[in-house]
């Protein structure tokens, strides 16, 4: 069921992508304003240049100070392809499917843009790139590709066509590969910057004097080389002409402003660009009278799109899914919950979002309705088993009208007391047997671990900090204690075997993150993990743990290294309080089922921030060199699974070691719990769509669609897990 999920959601984004997408597409073909007094020019795009980077090359830095300059921001996705389409069509582009089409399974046309209308004018257009740069093939008319990094050859075929061409574009992306490969501020790092500097030096001195010339960066990074959906990566731009004003602009241009400042100095204004009338006063008096007047209005606005019928299809679905889980009723309850969260979204995030003091924050109050719930079935039947009940019923309610954003009222900062509510409801069908200092053990270290695991700090839609863990940089000596303390106690918990030789390869475990190896070793461990499912099935478990413990420190700084061995340990608490009932009934699975998906939900934000953005495949890319990575991404998208779904992976076999085979009643259980959260998603999204005077666009949407995907491949990437897991124990047995 989870994959049936996660293929409707497919199906929405894509109704979304082509019903919904940006004015990209809203084109009126009008020709471009042409203006007779237009100059020659170049575009140099620099791949993922920063405003440091900027500063740190003189040459770049002295263009800036002597002609318009300004800082940019880049594409919402955040990605070459869809910002230099940004920059050179002047309408702003944005994709649900950003990452595919940047890596180039998908590709997409850019429409109009400033070499199209060159040539449609009768310019001569040439372009120099690495050959990423596709979609614009018919629209130039000579071009030459270089691959494997810069060279003089490549230099020389430029100011080539710069002598017989009005139009050339260079696209500089040597710069990208090392900063995915290098920190800023590394050797290397500088290296790459003073050869794009001896570049940029290069052109500036032989270009013609009737060229003008203009430097932008399609996008920024972070420090460690990253440029995804919800980062601030801002770039820069640097023009050297006559026909604008020599000044540095304040605050940050939308790209956008790439593509209406080139029109200007070509005398090519694109009436299907997007501008801001205030924008006319970086023009010079060289400029037409009638291009001047034309910037000076507004541009004709995009037309409204409908979603109209196209958005029912996967809404009903969604709906038909519900009802397949958990029949009509539950596909009631599920379109009710899910259109009312939609059509008043905007509405209560508004109220509640940034409220000070009058509105409690979510996640400290929601533990009233779940102990309101054990409460109420407690006095209605005077049986503990009907406390667990009510537990069981109120968790699931609040999980399913929590909102699909990330924030206090969503599902990671709550789970500081669904989880611990879940372990209190297990433990109360056996506390009364003679172990109840065992149940009172489990549920105080639930009540512990959980609030401390979910404590976070969102940015941005994205987990920015874990503050639990905050200590960890001050005191990296502890922290890899601790580290290498919850790897042993992970291995002896699932590593089956007599306890001398569980306890020492507990040990074993336990000293994977904490001594040092070189990268090339540790990567080479994380491929016996990205293959632990093609060893004997008797010997995944051990395999498993041992690859996680010694390649963690490759894959993730300190305090995720704890977040992503304490997720697994803390959804065994729950699953241990279930190991001792007797009557193994719907409660017993629905509890289990809500704590693997829950857990390995929540595993999802120390791993990737809950967000595109916090995705880093940059432990991979850095041992690829050139431009491999983006012919290999299919590989790379694999390991990256991995890393990101390690959480889901160890609470399966937590769920196998604990549970044994009436685990799979648990996972199958979970689909369900999956499919009902992504359908109340799905129907949230075309609730939000409809509702009155809709905002839904953007980063914001695509993060409630992919809240959803990541609920249905939580579900299924661990029932794949368990079942190769217990596939493995049964041969052993």
């Amino acid at each position: 069921m989870s994959w049936i999920a996660a293929l409707l959601v497919v199906l929405l984004a894509a109704v979304v992508e082509s019903g919904f997408r940006s004015d990209a597409d809203a084109v009126s073909g009008a020709p471009a304003l042409e203006d007779s007094g237009g100059r020659r020019l170049m575009i140099v795009i620099l791949d993922s240049l920063t405003p440091e980077d900027a500063a740190a090359m003189p040459v770049l830095h002295s263009m800036m100070k002597r002609g318009l300059s300004a800082t940019v921001e880049p594409c919402l996705d955040r990605l070459t392809k869809m910002c230099i389409d940004e920059a050179l069509t002047g309408r702003q582009y944005f994709s649900l499917f950003g990452l595919l089409r940047n890596l180039g399974p998908l590709e997409s046309g850019p429409g109009p843009n400033l070499l199209r209308d060159a040539r449609s004018a009768g310019r001569s257009v040439a372009m120099v790139s690495a050959g990423d740069l596709g979609a614009y093939d018919g629209d130039v008319d000579v071009q030459e590709i270089f691959k494997g990094g810069y060279s003089s050859a490549e230099m020389e075929t430029l100011m080539g066509f710069a002598k017989d061409h009005d139009l050339v574009v260079y696209h500089y992306r040597w710069h990208d590969s090392i900063s995915h490969r290098a920190r800023m501020g590394s050797s290397r790092y500088k290296r790459s910057l003073r050869r794009m500097n001896g570049a940029l030096a290069k052109i500036e001195r032989r270009l013609p004097t009737d060229m003008d010339l203009m430097v932008l960066g399609d996008h920024g990074h972070t420090k460690d080389g990253r440029h995804l959906q919800g980062l601030d990566v801002p770039t820069v731009l640097a023009v050297r002409s006559p026909r604008v004003v020599g000044e540095s602009l304040d605050g940050r241009l939308p790209l956008t402003a790439a593509r209406f400042i080139s029109g200007v100095i070509m005398g090519l204004h694109s009436p299907d660009s997007r501008w801001e009338p205030a924008w006319s006063s970086w023009i010079t008096g060289r400029v037409s009278l009638a291009l001047r007047a034309a910037v000076a209005e507004k541009p004709a606005p995009v037309p409204e799109r409908e979603l109209g019928l196209s958005l029912a299809l996967p809404l009903v679905a969604f709906v038909g899914l519900a009802a397949w889980v958990g029949g009509g009723w539950a596909a009631l309850l599920v379109a009710l919950i899910g259109l009312g969260m939609g059509l008043g979204l905007e509405d209560f995030t508004a109220r509640v979002h940034n409220a000070r003091g009058a509105i409690p924050r979510l996640q400290h109050i929601s533990w009233v309705p779940i102990l309101a719930g054990g409460l109420i079935g407690l006095l209605a039947r005077r049986r503990w088993r009907d406390a667990w009940t009510g537990l069981l019923v109120a968790t699931g309610l609040v999980l399913a009208v929590l909102l699909p954003i990330n924030a206090h009222y969503g599902v990671m900062k709550n789970a500081t007391n669904l989880m611990p509510a879940l372990a209190i409801g297990g433990c109360t069908a056996w506390v009364f047997r003679g172990r109840w200092w065992l149940a009172v053990g489990t549920i105080l270290a639930a009540m512990w671990a959980w609030p401390h695991l979910t404590w976070v700090r969102f940015v941005n839609l994205e987990v920015r900090t874990y503050k639990s863990f905050r200590w960890m940089a001050e005191q990296p000596e502890l922290a890899l204690a601790l580290i290498g303390l919850l790897a042993g106690v992970l291995a002896l918990a699932l590593i089956r075997d007599r306890w001398p030789v569980r306890v020492g390869w507990a040990l074993f475990a336990a000293a994977g993150p904490v001594v040092p190896l070189p990268e090339s070793a540790r990567l080479g461990v994380f491929l016996l993990l990205c293959g632990v499912w093609l060893f004997p099935p008797a010997k995944r478990v051990f395999y498993l743990v041992q690859s996680v413990a010694w390649s963690l420190p490759l894959l993730f700084p300190l305090e995720q290294q704890a977040g992503v061995l304490g997720i697994p340990l803390a959804t065994g608490l729950v699953l241990f309080s279930l190991r001792a009932v007797p009557e193994r009934d719907w409660r017993w699975r629905w509890t289990g089922a809500l704590a693997v998906c829950v857990g390995g939900f929540v595993g999802l934000g120390w791993t990737m921030g809950l967000s595109v953005s916090g995705i880093d495949f940059g432990f991979l890319v850095r041992f690829l060199p050139g431009n491999l990575h983006e012919r290999l991404w299919w590989l790379v998208g694999m390991g990256t699974v991995v890393k990101v779904f390690l959480p889901v992976m160890l609470i399966a076999a937590m769920t196998q070691r604990i549970l044994g085979a009436q685990g799979r009643v648990v996972f199958t259980t979970a689909s369900r719990a999956v499919a009902l959260r992504v359908a109340i998603i799905g129907l949230c999204v075309g609730g939000w769509l409809m509702a009155p005077e809709s905002s839904a666009a953007g980063v914001k949407l695509a993060s409630v669609i992919q809240d959803a995907f990541y609920w249905a491949l939580v579900g299924g990437m661990g029932a794949l897990s368990w079942a190769a897991l217990e596939r493995g124990a049964a041969r052993a047995a």
